[in-house]
């Protein structure tokens, strides 16, 4: 009977010892899993975005262009924006670190802001095609470009955001710093598309 008694008694605290240690190495391992995601996405639909800003880049700076062609990439770069909306939102709905989260969301908002932008820049393009082939009117050019302007602003305002969120964060901007992550979710990054010539 003795023995019994001795056996539970080292089960029991058997049991107390390793159900704590369990919790805390689970909790570790999902605190950790957490990190590696945020840091992987993060890069993920950085590198995403950079290919789709140099490929832009490429095609309008100094260049004269069809409105055919600035339209093709404004459609490559609205797909790429909606995968990296979903990777983003896939990774914010399993995010525990309020920190990280409401970054994640303030450059979904940014991306949606975003993606928004370009679709109105094609429908602002065909606006203009369709005025100067006599098709459409000034009007609805006007509409289109105050729909522009009102969306690109709102993408204005959310890279701002993300800027002052990383200045409260220093933390998080280093990490991002880190992973080499560059400014292209910032408001400082412009490129000027000024000297583009696009023929309507």
């Amino acid at each position: 009977m003795k023995k019994n008694l001795k056996i539970a008694i080292i089960i029991i605290i058997a049991i107390c010892i390793i159900v704590p240690m369990s919790v805390v190495a689970y909790n570790n391992y999902q605190y950790n899993k957490e990190q590696a995601d945020f840091n992987n996405t993060m890069k993920k639909v950085s590198d995403m975005e950079n290919k789709t800003d140099h490929e832009t880049d490429e095609l309008l700076i100094n260049r004269t262009v069809t409105i055919a062609q600035v339209q093709a990439a404004n459609n490559k770069t609205i797909n790429t924006g909606n995968e990296e909306i979903e990777l983003l939102q896939n990774l914010s709905k399993n995010m525990t670190n309020e920190t990280l989260k409401n970054y994640t969301d303030i450059e979904i908002e940014r991306l949606t802001a975003e993606n928004k932008a370009w679709e109105l820049e094609i429908e602002d393009g065909n606006a203009l095609h369709n005025y100067y082939h006599g098709k459409g009117s000034i009007s609805e050019v006007t509409e289109k470009t105050n729909q522009l302007t009102t969306y690109t602003d709102s993408t204005d305002d959310k890279k701002m955001e993300a800027e002052q969120y990383l200045t409260r964060n220093p933390e998080l901007k280093d990490r991002l710093n880190n992973l080499g992550i560059d400014e292209d979710f910032l408001e400082t990054q412009r490129e000027d598309y000024s000297n583009c010539n696009i023929i309507y």
